[in-house]
């Protein structure tokens, strides 16, 4: 239970934030002890209840550190892509479904112009490894298909990755379709500016 609670700053005081901290470790550790066929899914609905974000509120990718982001699922990581790039100023962004997604984890849209980004995310827990191809691949598929379901939108396909780098058969082809990858060091860039 909190000790300090300010209605006026929406449960973002210290003691509620680390009070909402602790009940997720709870449950995560129950998850770890007694899984359920649903935790993975539910890690995402957690970890945006844990900021407080059920509200509408904007997020802040100060929230995550690159340790954090190596701690939890792939579906997780996607709605922390899709949290990071919604919470900045010219975009609006979502996550797609968690199966049939045609390539595409995150759709972001420009709220400027008729461009946006197509996002495949690929969460690595051996941060230190290198992505292949497959993200590459993904992202030039959805390319074709979010730009008809998006009433012809401009999108630049990104690949965003957790671990150290990509392969260099992954970087070839990512620059032979003109497909922007995100490896460790600048998705740690992206967290700490909130910017693209």
């Amino acid at each position: 239970m909190p000790l300090a609670v300010n209605k006026n700053l929406r449960g973002k005081t210290f003691d509620e934030s680390l009070d909402k901290l602790l009940a997720y470790k709870i449950i995560l550790s129950a998850n770890v002890l007694f899984p359920t066929l649903t935790a993975e899914d539910d890690d995402a609905k957690i970890l945006t209840s844990m900021l407080g974000l059920d509200d509408g509120g904007k997020f802040s990718a100060r929230h995550w550190t690159l340790e954090a982001v190596d701690a939890v699922t792939g579906l997780a990581f996607e709605q922390i892509v899709a949290d990071v790039f919604d919470a900045m100023d010219n975009f609006t962004a979502e996550k797609t479904p968690d199966t049939n997604d045609f390539g595409a984890d995150v759709v972001v849209q420009s709220t400027a112009d008729d461009t946006g980004l197509l996002i495949q995310c690929k969460h690595t827990k051996k941060s230190n490894a290198s992505v292949g191809k497959d993200g590459i691949q993904e992202i030039c598929a959805a390319v074709a298909y979010y730009s008809n379901k998006y009433g012809g939108r401009r999108f630049q396909p990104v690949v965003i990755t957790n671990a150290e780098n990509f392969t260099s058969g992954a970087r070839d082809l990512a620059k032979r379709n003109g497909i922007k990858l995100i490896a460790r060091n600048e998705l740690e860039r992206l967290f700490a500016n909130g910017k693209f």
